[in-house]
Order: C-alpha cells, then sequence, then structure tokens
C-alpha cells in the first residue's frame, strides 16, 4: 500500500518476496505479492519482477480509491512495508487496524510501532543481509498460521491501546498542559 517511491523500498519488498516465493512454491504451495499504490519507481519495480521470473507471481493494482483499499487489507495474509523513511505513516495504521501482522523495517514508522507483538521488526543492515532477513519473515509468518492469528489480535489491542481516538486525545492534552507549564 502506498506510493512506489524509492525511499519506500519497493524493491527490497519484491526481492524479498522472490526469494520467499523460491521456497514457498518448491512444496507445491501458491503465494502472491498484491503492490497496491503508483509512482515513479512502477517501471523499475515491473522490470524487477520479470527478472526475477516472479512477474506472473506479482500483482500491480496501481493506486486506488479510498472506499476501494480496505477489500486488499482484508484479502491480505500479511502486510510487508520495508520503507525506510516512513514516518508512523497511515498504512501502518490501517494495516494494524485491520488486523494484519505486519514485517516492517525497524526504523521511522516501522520501528515505532509500540508493540513487537504485532510486527515483525527487520533492524537495518546491509541490503543483501535485509532481503534474506524480510524473505525468512516471511516464510516463517506464512508457514505459521497461529502465529499470523495471534499477531493480528495483537494489532487489534496495539490501535485500541496507542492509536485509538480517545487515547490520541489524552496524549494530546498532555502535551498541552506541559507546553504550558514551560511557558
Amino acid at each position: 500500500m502506498g506510493r512506489l517511491a524509492r525511499c519506500k523500498a519497493p524493491t527490497l519488498a519484491i526481492e524479498s518476496c522472490a526469494r520467499f516465493l523460491t521456497v514457498w512454491q518448491s512444496g507445491g504451495r501458491t503465494a502472491r505479492l498484491v503492490i497496491v499504490g503508483d509512482g515513479p519507481e512502477r517501471v523499475s519495480c515491473l522490470s524487477l519482477t520479470e527478472s526475477l521470473g516472479i512477474a506472473d507471481r506479482v500483482e500491480f493494482i496501481g493506486q486506488l480509491a479510498r472506499s476501494d483499499v480496505e477489500a486488499y487489507y482484508a484479502a491480505a495474509d500479511v502486510f510487508l512495508f520495508p520503507s525506510f523513511t516512513e514516518a508512523t505513516g497511515n498504512v501502518y495504521l490501517e494495516a494494524l487496524r485491520a488486523g494484519l501482522p505486519l514485517v516492517v523495517t525497524a526504523n521511522g514508522g516501522g520501528g515505532g510501532i509500540p508493540s513487537n507483538a504485532a510486527a515483525v521488526k527487520i533492524p537495518v543492515m546491509a541490503y543483501p543481509d535485509m532481503v534474506e532477513a524480510y524473505a525468512q519473515a516471511i516464510l516463517e509468518l506464512a508457514a505459521d498460521p497461529e502465529r499470523r492469528r495471534a499477531m493480528g489480535i495483537a494489532t487489534f489491542k496495539c490501535v485500541r491501546d496507542n492509536y485509538a481516538w480517545p487515547v490520541i486525545s489524552r496524549k494530546l492534552l498532555e502535551v498541552m498542559k506541559q507546553a504550558s507549564r514551560r511557558s
């Protein structure tokens, strides 16, 4: 979900999924990567899927109207978002609200998800190592429906305890009180 821009690392998602798909499908199982969004990296991402031999297992949906996005969250098993720079973007919150287990980069918005039970956080390291770490996380989640279910429950708790409007309102009021004390 989101804009296909270099800073959001869509190629990391594609390369990781290529590794995952190779292992997963060698056991006769099927899976696919669905990319919702558009942007300047679309052509290079399409080309990458072809060069990796996974173009037939990757679906590029393009940009969608807000009303159509929920169906894609509902159909997903895992939410993968390897952005290095995303700052608590809406896509994280939407995926949490949809009850999806997350696999994210452990800095920026993904690293700030307060529940480790809701997200697998991949540390920043050398690019080939990140590809392997993402692929391994996806493989483990794909092979363990019970873990995905438990993580889905944790995502709802994470949203309720950290991002619901009453919680945000209390946090905002506290910040305003602290600011007024400093004045």
